[in-house]
């Protein structure tokens, strides 16, 4: 077993002095084999968990089951896909109402010097408009 994570060890070092060429390669090739074992793991956890369902019926029900099998692991895909979307578009829907309010939302800004001139601008989405006044103060 010390000699097989050695072997592994060394392996590990060549990649890492290895050009950029050859550690993308062999990036691709591990990220390539994780995914399919994580793919073979799920597959193995579906069918461990649907075959006790299978097994409490009867047999001509089992023999549909099983012809159906992958009719059924793919509608529920598509509820979840229907799901999930929904609720994306739920959310996109209320942004939307959250930007609309927003940009209809009209503000007031009031600027004052010290030697008293007034100006108020007032700001929406369609207009603009600026008044400046000017008075003197005695002291």
């Amino acid at each position: 077993m010390f000699k097989f994570l050695k072997k592994i060890s060394q392996f590990l070092r060549a990649i890492q002095r290895a050009d950029e060429k050859r550690k993308k390669r062999w990036l691709k090739i591990f990220t390539g084999l994780t995914m399919m074992i994580v793919l073979l793991l799920w597959f193995v956890y579906i069918n461990f968990y649907s075959l006790p369902a299978l097994q409490s019926s009867s047999k001509d029900q089992t023999k549909n089951s099983l012809n159906n099998k992958d009719e059924s692991v793919s509608e529920i895909f598509k509820r979840g896909l229907n799901e999930i979307f929904s609720q994306i578009r739920s959310q996109l829907d209320m942004s939307k109402e959250i930007l609309r309010k927003q940009i209809q939302k009209t503000n007031e800004l009031i600027i004052e010097n010290p030697n008293s001139t007034f100006l108020n601008v007032s700001t929406s989405s369609q207009t603009v408009t600026s008044t400046i006044s000017t008075s003197t103060l005695d002291f």
